[in-house]
């Protein structure tokens, strides 16, 4: 077995064998989220790679930790704050900035975000009530 390479030979090394961590996740039937120094997108139709986020441009952790994917919409919990990548403008941007380490993340089912932190565990709402 071979490793898969992310882009090229370079940005797997520097990416793969450099000690970062890589945590993957489906985000889309045909598209595959690799979490590592950058965000990348796999589109498993076109076998191509886009980088969508970098590490201390992007987000300040490497390695960010998927909360959860809602439609477009995947969250990711980063060393303080909650970023988000839609998938469908290929758009990432941090939607919360906290004051504690994030340890964990979790999103239940009314889109409340629960944080675990040194400091305890608290829940934040981030998302606007919709009018009906």
């Amino acid at each position: 077995m071979r490793p898969f390479m992310l882009m090229d030979k370079e940005m797997n090394d520097k990416t793969c064998i450099n000690g970062f961590s890589v945590n993957i996740q489906r985000i889309a039937e045909h598209k595959i989220l690799f979490s590592a120094q950058h965000i990348f997108v796999y589109d498993t139709r076109t076998r191509k790679f886009d980088i969508v986020a970098s590490m201390r441009k992007d987000y300040e952790r490497n390695s960010p930790l998927v909360i959860k994917t809602v439609g477009t919409q995947t969250y990711l919990s980063d060393l303080k704050n909650i970023c988000v990548y839609d998938s469908s403008d290929k758009s990432f941007q941090t939607i919360y900035r906290g004051e504690h380490i994030i340890n964990d993340a979790c999103m239940d089912s009314n889109e409340i975000f629960w944080l675990a932190s040194a400091e305890g565990w608290y829940a934040t709402i981030l998302k606007q009530e919709k009018a009906s």
